[in-house]
């Protein structure tokens, strides 16, 4: 039964500080478009937890393969 709560408490830890981390990333933005953006980014990290991807996306490149600059 300790090992159960050890877990649980581990679990909790674990998202509490994943929740700080996201606080300063969006403290750190240094406009509104930047904050904008850091939601936005956030939203679709969550939006995917779970999911495995084979591949991380190319810096630059927009979601549909087109090249931002």
């Amino acid at each position: 039964m300790s090992n159960l709560i050890q877990f649980l408490r581990t679990l909790v830890s674990e998202r509490d500080s994943a929740e700080q981390l996201d606080e300063k990333y969006l403290s750190q933005a240094v406009d509104v478009a930047d904050l904008e953006h850091r939601i936005e980014e956030l939203e679709h990290r969550s939006a995917n937890e779970g999911v495995f991807q084979t591949q991380a996306p190319a810096h630059g490149f927009a979601s549909r393969g087109g090249a931002l600059w």
